[in-house]
């Protein structure tokens, strides 16, 4: 071997720089990152079929709040909207989560007596005492099963004060009775619009106005390319606190604080004088009025919202405080108050294995029917 062959041979066996290591790696990182990268964004692209079925359900929950908006609801001067009279027995898919079984009677009202006037038992509320199912399985029929008759004047999302109107619209329906004002969360918070006939431009209801759906927001869901990399995916993931990142099959964050309450024990004057306007219109008809307060379902599964949202536990603490001042409140007024926040508590954890299904709801309403008529029998 000559001298120049041993030279280069010693050369050879010398370690590599700092400096070029570093590049190695750094040039093995940004390698992986391309191949990531890539996978990412063709993954995105192989995701688009889910895509299209997130827009096909959406496409589907925007019919169904059409025909709720544009078939089932109709204006009114005063009450801002009622139900359409005389609706057939019809399945009617409102959002995600829940299907309504509509059928109202001359009125417009979800009533089984030929003569309303009859009925001993009179409900004035929004959704949870109009129900969700078919009439024969909510609450107050269950309540005209046990020998009471019964008449329903709730509509699905009425307030405080357009239940009052509704008292005050219908006086031979609710005189001499006995009225069960039923209150949700959202009964607390709500504010009544400044003129209840422009009350679908106050709701966004307009855009249901044209006969046949039309959704604007279904026109674009493409992500611009940089939204598809993972660079963005770990931005989104430290900014973005969102409480919708979490879902589950029973309920969904979102849905949960929709339902929850939003106002302090300080804030309740609103309602007081709501329920104070409804006392006086009992009492001017000879009749007895007492309120019944519905929990969101976020306090009938305290254990699990609180795992789902980061003030689930406030939120449930404050909906609590609420219902506490306002019985007392009322009580003081001398009105009887039957808060069902305990019963449901009880019943979703001793049925939660059956939620979603059929049956948890029938058996819920039975049981909110023999709470009430056990209520009744104490008063």
């Amino acid at each position: 071997m000559s001298l120049l062959d041993v030279i280069r041979r010693k050369n050879s066996e010398k370690p590599t720089s700092k400096l070029g290591k570093i590049a190695r790696t750094l040039g093995a990182v940004l390698a992986m990152y391309g191949i990531v990268e890539t996978a990412a964004i063709v993954s995105n692209f192989v995701a688009r079929a889910e895509l299209e079925l997130s827009r096909e359900k959406r496409a589907e929950n925007y019919i169904g709040r059409h025909k709720l908006y544009n078939k089932v609801f109709e204006p009114d001067e005063i009450l801002g909207y009622k139900l359409r009279p005389n609706l057939d027995n019809w399945v009617h898919v409102t959002d995600n989560y829940n299907t309504i079984i509509m059928a109202t009677d001359e009125l417009g009202l979800r009533n089984w007596l030929d003569d309303k006037g009859s009925a001993k038992l009179v409900f004035v509320g929004g959704t949870a005492s109009f129900g969700y199912s078919g009439k024969s399985i909510t609450f107050p029929y269950h309540i005209q099963e046990s020998g009471i008759d019964v008449s329903n004047f709730s509509v699905p999302g009425y307030l405080p004060w357009q239940m009052n109107e509704m008292m005050v619209r219908y006086p031979q329906f609710f005189k001499g009775k006995t009225i069960l004002y039923c209150l949700s969360p959202k009964s607390f918070d709500a504010k009544k619009p400044i003129n209840p006939s422009d009350y679908y431009s106050f709701k966004g209801w307009t855009k249901y106005e044209e006969s046949e759906p039309v959704d604007k927001d279904l026109e674009s869901e493409e992500k611009p390319l940089l939204e598809k990399t993972i660079a963005f995916w770990v931005y989104k993931t430290i900014t973005d606190h969102s409480e919708d990142k979490i879902t589950s099959v029973n309920s969904t964050p979102k849905r949960l604080v929709k339902e929850a309450i939003s106002i302090s024990p300080s804030e309740l004057e609103q309602m007081y004088l709501e329920v104070e306007e409804a006392m006086a219109i009992a009492q001017s008809y000879g009749s007895s009025l007492k309120v019944v307060l519905f929990p969101s379902k976020a306090s009938c599964i305290p254990e699990e919202y609180a795992t789902k949202t980061s003030d689930g536990e406030e939120q449930i603490r404050k909906e609590s405080e609420v219902y506490d001042s306002a019985t007392k409140y009322f009580e003081s007024k001398g009105v009887d108050v039957i808060d069902l926040t305990n019963p449901l508590r009880e019943y979703y954890k001793y049925f939660e294995e059956y939620r979603g299904v059929g049956v948890f709801n029938r058996e819920k309403e039975r049981m909110i029917g023999r709470e009430i008529i056990t209520f009744l029998g104490k008063k």
